[in-house]
């Protein structure tokens, strides 16, 4: 199988994985022929390529309809804009960075 039909092979896989509901290894036992380890490797690679594979799900979309006064940074993430305060502390800003970068 060429390389980039095997990538759209496992891009379609973890579409279907995500729209399941199960956890991996639930869905992992109900293919046949995919390892768990073939699974992640596929989720890490499709994930550092930019795709999107939230191992998390519960996420809430939520609009602001003004800004704070004080917020002195942007930060654009894909569809997502931070406003970020001048008065956040480094630790939180850390956390939270963190946090989007599992997702």
């Amino acid at each position: 199988m060429a390389k980039e039909d095997k990538y759209h092979q496992w891009k379609k896989r973890m579409e279907d994985f995500q729209s399941s509901g199960q956890t991996a290894q639930q869905w992992v036992s109900g293919q046949e022929g995919i390892t768990i380890h073939q699974f992640h490797y596929w989720r890490r690679k499709l994930k550092n390529d930019n795709e999107i594979y939230p191992a998390q799900k519960g996420w809430t979309a939520f609009e602001v309809s003004t800004l704070p006064s004080s917020t002195t940074i942007e930060m654009k993430l894909d569809e997502v804009t931070l406003y970020i305060p001048e008065n956040v502390s480094e630790d939180h800003l850390h956390r939270v960075i963190r946090v989007l970068r599992r997702g």
